[in-house]
């Protein structure tokens, strides 16, 4: 459980560019490749269609494809959604710290709504966590930006 809470908390402090795993691959593909995203060890998402070869899954992006090692994915899924939900059933029932970890990887995944989740379930047992109550408020204004922008 703590290399979970340390692989969000890295995920929140570091940045992690995919630079050095961009590559320009060549040859044909081992199968075709399926719409889907990696979570990768540092906390990022990185999404399309992805086909695995023998260094690592094949990336097709926009502008090209990548590579990205095996030893740097902690998970393949089909969505964003996906991800999140196999992360939420790794938290240990009431863990607090888990659960805000969760809600600000959400956040830098864009993924507000769950992260909203994540902090009232954290302010149902705790109504006073100060860092729920200011997650809360930072969420709601995103959340209100985002449909207006609508």
């Amino acid at each position: 459980m703590l290399r979970f809470a340390w692989e969000i908390a890295a995920a929140v402090v570091t940045a992690s560019l995919l630079s050095p795993y961009c590559v320009a691959a060549s040859g044909p593909l081992a199968s075709s490749p399926e719409p889907g995203v990696l979570l990768l060890r540092s906390g990022r998402l990185v999404h399309g269609r992805i086909t695995e070869s023998s260094g690592g899954y094949v990336v097709e992006l926009k502008n090209g494809r990548m590579l990205v090692p095996f030893n740097q994915v902690r998970m393949q899924a089909a969505s964003a959604d996906e991800v999140y939900y196999k992360l939420r059933k790794t938290i240990p029932e009431g863990s607090v710290n888990y659960r805000l970890s969760l809600a600000t990887w959400c956040l830098n995944n864009q993924l507000y709504n769950k992260a909203r989740n994540e902090v009232q379930d954290v302010l149902k047992s705790e109504p006073e966590n100060p860092t729920a109550r200011r997650m809360l408020g930072r969420i709601d204004s995103l959340l209100d930006t985002k449909n207006e922008e609508a």
